[in-house]
């Protein structure tokens, strides 16, 4: 029996956001390693220049995930909208 289109399209969603969620999961993962150094740099009076530049990075990793996470999942959504329709 062929499977429906409502339901491969469903399936493929959901794969696409089990897998993006993974990826986007271990880059914020590396930003929240980088966070534990930088507090540890920071506790033990590293140059403070460098320590800001850092902290900085990881924002900007953490933030740039959030971002392309959206811009992923809005994706996924339209591209599942589309197959239904």
């Amino acid at each position: 029996m062929p499977e429906s289109n409502e339901w491969h399209a469903l399936k493929k969603l959901i794969v696409h956001l089990i897998i993006g969620a993974i990826a986007f999961f271990s880059i914020s993962f590396v930003a929240v390693l980088l966070s534990e150094w930088v507090s540890y740099l920071a506790r033990n009076n590293f140059n403070p220049v460098i320590v800001k530049g850092l902290s900085a990075f990881e924002y900007m990793i953490f933030g740039m995930d959030l971002l392309l996470a959206g811009i992923f999942l809005g994706r996924s959504m339209y591209k599942f909208v589309k197959e239904l329709w």
